[in-house]
């Protein structure tokens, strides 16, 4: 007897967890709210129609932590592609030497595991986001979220594009926000690129050419502003990661084939003024990305953001008191944001705080 092929939901709403064995709170514990986030959006969309998935290598610990009223799907990272991740970084010739942006260490071998997405073809599409991505930060989004996912969705998966991102400084591809269609064909074709263990500064992957040798014209004067294309280099921020091999893939070795896989003209990147300009109609799906340093739940010296300890829209709390409203939660993660929290609450902001705001986070766009 002949086993059922598994039919999962259209959309899967996907974040990786890599949680490390020591101060894994400073590195995890953003998982809180973008599990209680996902969860509200999978809800917002439409049973059935939405999954949140997590991947991790430490599954107990997502399945204690995140909490999704039901819409959790728990997937360790695929054993060949982390094997690969592993010979990827320890390689000889993978050399990132003199380098300024880009270095070998752990968050390098976390973000590559976006990779893993691309293969996933069971899924229709797959909007992934970071954990320090924070889906609602802005209450007002709420009902915009509402009124146009699930339009937005219907329309990309009848789309030729495969890839909707946003750029940023250092590069065309951003990895903390992005939505897919799995693809086999290219799934293999960057693992292929992986096996080669070979990149450096001036020609990156399998050593294959500078920057701006690789890309259309149109697209050189598209991301003119990232550092990448700006210094015609491979030496920017994820570079030998997920920022880099995506942009490689869907920007340079696909896009120019003509068939139109990689987009951010419908987009509202971050990086061009359009964003502060009548953004809720040039951005209907805002999120609110604390990119960098700025984690709002480290409470650090220069960054205090309160209002990200907030859960009361997501009908949660982590009180644990009898005033504490909704769902109460009770989970190792939960207990360290509450101390934080009392910190935030505390602590006077640093004069002069990142773009003008104590949160020091910014508005990136899904679509």
């Amino acid at each position: 007897m002949s086993t059922p092929t598994l039919i999962r939901r259209t959309l899967a709403i996907a974040t990786v967890v890599d949680v490390p064995p020591v101060r894994w709170e400073e590195a995890v514990c953003g998982i809180t709210k973008w599990c209680l986030n996902a969860g509200y959006m999978a809800r917002l969309i439409g049973l059935g129609l939405a999954e949140v998935v997590v991947l991790t290598n430490n599954v107990s610990f997502v399945q204690q932590e995140c909490r999704t009223d039901g819409l959790l799907r728990v997937l360790p990272f695929d054993t060949s592609l982390a094997k690969l991740i592993v010979r990827w970084q320890t390689s000889e010739d993978h050399n990132v030497s003199g380098g300024s942006q880009i270095r070998k260490y752990q968050a390098m071998t976390s973000n590559l595991r976006k990779w893993q997405y691309v293969g996933m073809t069971e899924y229709s599409a797959i909007y992934s986001s970071d954990l320090d991505v924070d889906h609602y930060f802005n209450q007002s989004a709420t009902k915009s979220h509402a009124a146009h996912w699930p339009v937005k969705l219907h329309r990309f998966k009848r789309m030729a594009v495969e890839l909707l991102a946003t750029g940023c400084f250092e590069s065309p591809f951003n990895g903390g926000n992005f939505l897919l269609k799995p693809n086999r064909t290219l799934y293999e074709f960057g693992t292929r690129t992986l096996e080669t263990l070979r990149f450096n500064l001036s020609h990156g992957f399998n050593l294959s050419g500078r920057p701006r040798d690789l890309m259309t014209k149109g697209d050189r004067v598209r991301f003119r502003i990232a550092r990448a294309v700006a210094h015609n280099t491979w030496d920017f921020a994820g570079g030998n990661t997920d920022q880099g091999l995506f942009t490689y893939v869907y920007v340079m070795r696909y896009r120019g084939s003509g068939r139109g896989i990689y987009d951010i003209s419908m987009h509202c990147p971050f990086v061009h003024q359009q964003c502060s300009l009548n953004s809720a109609q040039k951005c209907p799906l805002p999120v609110t990305h604390f990119w960098g340093s700025a984690k709002p739940w480290l409470v650090q010296p220069q960054i205090k953001c309160p209002e990200y300890f907030d859960f009361d829209h997501l009908n949660a709390s982590v009180d644990g008191t009898e005033k504490a409203r909704g769902l109460v939660l009770h989970t190792a993660c939960a207990a360290w944001l509450r101390a934080r929290r009392e910190r935030a609450r505390t602590r006077k902001a640093a004069v002069g705080g990142r773009r003008g705001t104590a949160c020091g986070a910014v508005t990136q766009c899904i679509w």
